[in-house]
């Protein structure tokens, strides 16, 4: 479970009132301790061979500005956290430490057919893990 911070900061931009929150690291259900957002960060950025520069002008910000969102100096606005997010191809639930897996994980095709899957009934899920097993088990034969 991630913990937010009881009372949420805003920040005047331009007029525009961002809100934002701090992550706090919580233990999750299993037990493991969750990954604070700047660590996810750096995973992400390192797993694709990128500077901490290059991250910064792919979301429009400072190279300054995005190594304290990393180190954890600086708290995430949303828009902040939304732009990171695409530009890395990962959900927010990923980036934040709620899911353990990226969408990145899985194909468009993979994501399309999870989509399908969970606007159908439990009988028609049930019906297509069926027909997926059988599938299975005719190519296991050959």
């Amino acid at each position: 479970m991630v913990i937010f911070e009881s009372k949420p900061t805003a920040l005047e931009t331009n007029g525009f009132r961002l809100l934002t929150y701090n992550l706090i690291t919580d233990r999750n259900a299993e037990g493991g301790i969750k990954v604070p957002v700047g660590e996810r960060l750096k995973e992400l950025r390192k797993s694709r061979d990128l500077t901490q520069a290059q991250v910064a002008d792919g979301i429009n910000c400072t190279p300054a500005t995005y190594n304290r969102y990393e180190t954890g100096e600086r708290q995430l606005p949303v828009d902040a956290l939304i732009k990171l997010a695409d530009y890395f191809g990962v959900s927010l639930d990923y980036l934040t430490g709620r899911a353990p897996i990226s969408n990145s994980a899985l194909s468009e095709y993979e994501i399309e057919f999870i989509k399908k899957l969970r606007s159908v009934p439990d009988s028609v899920q049930e019906d297509a893990m069926d027909f997926l097993d059988i599938k299975l088990k005719k190519r296991a034969l050959k």
